[in-house]
C-alpha cells in the first residue's frame, strides 16, 4: 500500500493529491506487483434433520464501516430508515441486504471523484469491454455497465466480435487496447465461445488494466495473501456489503457453493485468510468450498452461519436445507420463463425466496450482489486511471530531472573548461 505521495508528484499537481491519497489508502491500492507484472451445479438433499438453532448476529453500529471515499453516514442513515438495522437488532423479520442502495451510494461517490480527477488531471477514465458472440441476456448486462460507466463520467467502449474470431485475432485486439494509454480498464465479457480459451485470453490483458481482477497476477496475489492491484468485482462487492452491514466472518462457518475464479474460489480465499496487516482481508472464517463432486452437501449447508451461493441454479437452496439464523448471500442468477414480464422471463437466484424466513439476513435477486459488482467495476477502473496517471506523472518528473541533471553536468563541464583556459592564460 502506498502510505505517502512522492514529493515530485505533489509538486506536479497539488490539488489532485488528496484524491489520489484517499484512493490508494482507503481502497487497499497496491503497486507492489506492477513490476512483476460457469460454476458447477450443486445438489441438495433434505433427509438430514435440522440441528439446534443458532444465530449469526449483525452487530449494530453508529459509525461507517465501509471503505467509501467520503466516509460519511448518509448510506447508514438511509439503511436505518428503510431496514432498521443500525440501531437495533431484528426481532422477527430478516434483514434484506440492500445492494442497490449501497451501490447507488458508492457510484455517487465515484462520480464526484471522477469529476475531481478529470478537472485536475485532464484524464477521462476509459473502460473497454471485449464481447464475442450474440446473446441478448449478456448484452443486457453490458448495457447496464455502459449506463453506469457513462453516469460517472467514464468513456465506455464496446469492442464486439463475431463468434468466428480466432484466438490469435482476439488476443491481438486486447493487446492493442492494453498498449493504448487512453484505456484504463479492460474486461472480457464471459463466457467465451468454446474454441476460445478463457485463461489464455484473460492472460493477454495488461495486469494494470485488468479491472475484473482475473489475470493470474492479480489472482495470485490474493491466493498468496498479498495485496492485488484489483480484486474481482463480485467478491469485492460482497466484502463491501459485509462492511456496510457490519457482518463479521471471523470465527464463523462459511459455505461457498461454486468454485469459479470469478466468485467462489476467490471469496472463499478472502474470507478464510486473516492478516491484520492487509486491510483488503477481512476473513478469519472456517470456509467450506462445495462443488458438483462434493459429498454431504446438505449437512454442510445446515452447519453454515453464512452461505454464499454462485451456481446459477434457480431455487437450489430450500428452506429445509439451512439452519435458523443463517446469512444468505445469493450471487446466482437464473432466467425463469415468465409470460407476464415484458422480457418474457424473470430473474431468480440460487436461494428459494421461502428460505429467507429462516435467515437473519439475505441478499435479494435482483437488487443484492449484482449492483455491487457493477459499482466495484467502476471503482477498479478509476483506480486504474489514477495508477496510470501517477505512472505518467512520475515518468514526466523523472525525465525532467534527468534533463536538469544533464544540463547541470554540461554547465559544470563548461565551467571547468573555462577555468582551465583562464589558468593557461
Amino acid at each position: 500500500m502506498i502510505s505517502r505521495i512522492p514529493r515530485s508528484l505533489q509538486t506536479f499537481n497539488g490539488k489532485f493529491m488528496p484524491l489520489f491519497s484517499a484512493y490508494t489508502q482507503q481502497h487497499h491500492y497496491s503497486t507492489s506487483v506492477i513490476s512483476n507484472i460457469t460454476s458447477p451445479h450443486a445438489t441438495t438433499s433434505t433427509s438430514i434433520p435440522v440441528p439446534p438453532q443458532s444465530t449469526t448476529e449483525i452487530e449494530p453500529t453508529h459509525t461507517a464501516t465501509t471503505t467509501l471515499l467520503d466516509k460519511n453516514l448518509d448510506l447508514l442513515a438511509k439503511i436505518n430508515e428503510t431496514q432498521n438495522v443500525i440501531n437495533k437488532k431484528p426481532k422477527r423479520e430478516p434483514i434484506k441486504l440492500n445492494g442497490t442502495l449501497l451501490s447507488n451510494h458508492i457510484i455517487g461517490s465515484i462520480k464526484k471523484d471522477v469529476e475531481e480527477f478529470k478537472a485536475n488531471s485532464g484524464v477521462v477514465p476509459q473502460l473497454v469491454v471485449i464481447y464475442v458472440g450474440d446473446n441478448k441476456q449478456i448484452e443486457s448486462f453490458i448495457k447496464m455497465k455502459k449506463r453506469a460507466s457513462e453516469s460517472v463520467g467514464f468513456k465506455f467502449t464496446l469492442d464486439k466480435y463475431d463468434s468466428s474470431i480466432t484466438e490469435e485475432q482476439l488476443i491481438k485486439q486486447i493487446q492493442y487496447h492494453s498498449e493504448d494509454p487512453s484505456v484504463h480498464g479492460i474486461i472480457v465479457q464471459l463466457p467465451l465461445p468454446e474454441h476460445l480459451e478463457n485463461h489464455k485470453i484473460i492472460q493477454s490483458i495488461d495486469p494494470k488494466k485488468d479491472v475484473d481482477g482475473l489475470n493470474s497476477i492479480n489472482l495470485g496475489q490474493i491466493f498468496l495473501s498479498k495485496k492485488p492491484l484489483f480484486i474481482p468485482c463480485t467478491p469485492l462487492g460482497i466484502l463491501e456489503l459485509f462492511k456496510a452491514y457490519n457482518i463479521k466472518a471471523e470465527g464463523k462457518n462459511v459455505v461457498v457453493l461454486g468454485r469459479s475464479n470469478l466468485v467462489g474460489r476467490t471469496i472463499a480465499t478472502l474470507l478464510s485468510q486473516k492478516d491484520m496487516t492487509n486491510p483488503c482481508i477481512m476473513g478469519g472464517a472456517s470456509v467450506t468450498l462445495l462443488h458438483k463432486y462434493s459429498t454431504d452437501i446438505d449437512q454442510h449447508l445446515k452447519q453454515a452461519d453464512i452461505i454464499i451461493s454462485a451456481t446459477g441454479v434457480g431455487g437450489l437452496i430450500k428452506k429445509e436445507n439451512v439452519k435458523k439464523g443463517v446469512i444468505l448471500i445469493d450471487v446466482g442468477i437464473s432466467h425463469q420463463i415468465d409470460p407476464t414480464k415484458k422480457s418474457g422471463y424473470k430473474l431468480t437466484g440460487d436461494v428459494d425466496p421461502e428460505t429467507y424466513s429462516r435467515s437473519i439476513a439475505y441478499t435479494p435477486v435482483p437488487g443484492g450482489v449484482g449492483p455491487l459488482t457493477v459499482a466495484m467495476l467502476l471503482r477498479n477502473t478509476l483506480k486504474s486511471a489514477i495508477l496510470h496517471y501517477k505512472i505518467q506523472t512520475n515518468r514526466m518528473n523523472r525525465q525532467f530531472n534527468e534533463k536538469l541533471q544533464q544540463k547541470q553536468l554540461e554547465m559544470n563541464i563548461k565551467k571547468r573548461n573555462s577555468k582551465k583556459v583562464e589558468s593557461k592564460e
